[in-house]
């Protein structure tokens, strides 16, 4: 997610590509840095469509991170005045990543 959107190229892909990705073992992730559970599964559905929320052998939400470093002038005053972050913050879920995983290796 970038800014609270499903990446466009996200949502052409699935729409160019519905019944290859049904055919297939699926497993879906976002990365963001939303805290609230709620926005989580909302973001999630706007990403994935329901026939691919269905089919997956399971949903996950990673976590993500800032990098102020890599943010421009303007994306860091969005990120101050929403988030209150002011600094690169790390909050990547290892325990989703490795979940996952699991999961993904039971469905071969």
């Amino acid at each position: 997610m970038y800014a609270g959107q499903p990446p466009k190229l996200l949502k052409a892909f699935q729409a160019a590509h519905p019944a290859a990705l049904l055919a297939k073992p699926l497993a879906l992730f976002a990365c963001g840095m939303e805290t609230d559970l709620s926005k989580r599964d909302a973001e999630m559905d706007a990403m994935f469509s329901e026939p691919l929320r269905s089919h997956a052998v399971g949903m996950w939400f990673m976590g993500g991170e800032f990098q102020f470093q890599e943010l421009g002038f303007f994306e860091k005053t969005v990120v101050r005045r929403i988030v209150h972050v002011t600094e690169s913050v790390t909050a990547i879920g290892q325990d989703a990543v490795a979940v996952l995983a699991q999961a993904l290796k039971a469905a071969r």
